[in-house]
């Protein structure tokens, strides 16, 4: 062995020692939890801000198309794939339109009886957010429209508060109509008025406390992109019996229907256009629509079909399961809020049980489900 190895040798063999009695060597995968939400709890937290977004789409619906060994989660125009990749386009667009068809019914019904599921678990959400123990002065705000991107949140919060965190809402049946689901994903920001107070020059405007806080905004200008705690609460309802997904030609009674629907939502919409451009557009889009409904397909009727268990007896299922998932979220994400560990969430239904563990991207995962 030449000097050159031996010596590479020796340094390799250093850096490994270093590296397995230092903190900062390189953690597992499974390692430890992530810090639970209320980490900045312990250097003191004046103020943070949450920013509470509802995605804006009518309702969803899972469907599973397979292609293969894929399964596809097809919304309101959206595709999203697991398991591998579409092969053909005209099977995702026609998954596309079949999803859209099995949830027209219940979207007109949450039209028809003006039911904001957002707006119900927003309310719930922001009453159980007022009582966090360890932030007195929470402002929760309702994002209309588009949420505001992370730098431009940040450009508001840094000087001001504590804590900056998103939570955004999503709500949509699983495949076949089994079962109601409403997710809120939460991310935690710490702010630069956080980190000053962890090096405690919060204060001061000395030239040594302005000298530390420029040093500190050098050091954790990338670092402060990315949350220190994310956390993932799903709502499952309980589970009904599934939709039939297997299709058939419609009828002509169902085609003369929905050519009479198509029509009159056209005609309502042109008759609203603004000009004469927009007035050319849903007109095409009209004439479009009709001469797609000789294509169209239709599902075989089942117990459970388009959704009509969820609507009976005035849609009392549904009614139930949005008050339902409105308090089980709000209560597990307070207890989030304040630093619950992962064997002690508990729900006031006593119906209803709370899990939580840990996910490979250290994303805290909690459910509520139907005993």
């Amino acid at each position: 062995m030449n000097r050159r190895h031996l010596l590479t040798m020796l340094v390799l063999s250093f850096l490994n020692l270093l590296l397995a009695n230092t903190s900062h060597a390189v953690k597992t995968k499974n390692s430890a939890e992530p810090l639970l939400f209320n980490a900045l709890a312990q250097y003191g937290v004046e103020s943070g801000a949450m920013y509470l977004y509802s995605h804006n789409e009518p309702i969803r619906m899972q469907i599973n198309v397979s292609f293969g060994y894929t399964v596809s989660q097809i919304g309101n125009g959206f595709a999203g794939v697991a398991g591998g990749a579409i092969r053909d386009a005209s099977e995702a667009k026609e998954a596309r339109a079949l999803a859209a068809i099995a949830v027209k019914d219940v979207r007109r019904y949450l039209k028809d009886e003006q039911i904001d599921i957002s707006a119900e678990v927003k309310q719930a959400l922001t009453k159980e957010l007022s009582t966090v123990e360890w932030l007195p002065s929470l402002t929760v705000v309702d994002v209309e429209g588009d949420l505001p991107s992370l730098t431009e949140l940040q450009k508001r919060h840094h000087a001001t508060d504590d804590l900056l965190s998103r939570a955004t809402i999503e709500y949509f049946f699983s495949p076949n109509f089994e079962t109601f689901n409403v997710v809120v994903n939460v991310s935690a920001y710490k702010t630069m008025r956080a980190v000053y107070r962890e090096h405690g020059a919060l204060l001061g405007e000395d030239k040594k406390s302005k000298k530390e806080r420029k040093r500190l905004k050098r050091i954790y200008r990338f670092g402060i992109k990315k949350p220190y705690y994310k956390s993932h609460i799903t709502y499952i309802s309980e589970r009904l019996a599934p939709m039939d997904l297997k299709t058939r030609r419609m009828t002509k009674a169902e085609k003369a229907a929905e050519k009479k629907r198509i029509t009159a939502m056209f005609d309502e919409a042109i008759a609203n256009a603004k000009n004469r451009k927009e007035r050319d557009k849903y007109k095409r889009r009209k004439s479009g629509a009709l001469g797609n409904i000789r294509k169209t397909k239709a599902f075989v009727d089942s117990a459970n079909h388009q959704g009509k268990l969820w609507l009976e007896n005035d849609g009392e299922r549904l009614k139930k399961a949005i008050a339902e998932s409105a308090t089980d979220l709000a209560q597990l994400l307070r207890q989030d809020l304040n630093g619950t560990s992962s064997n002690d969430f508990v729900l006031d239904n006593e119906s209803r049980f709370a899990s939580s563990y840990v996910d490979n991207r250290k994303r805290r995962r909690i459910l509520s489900k139907q005993r």
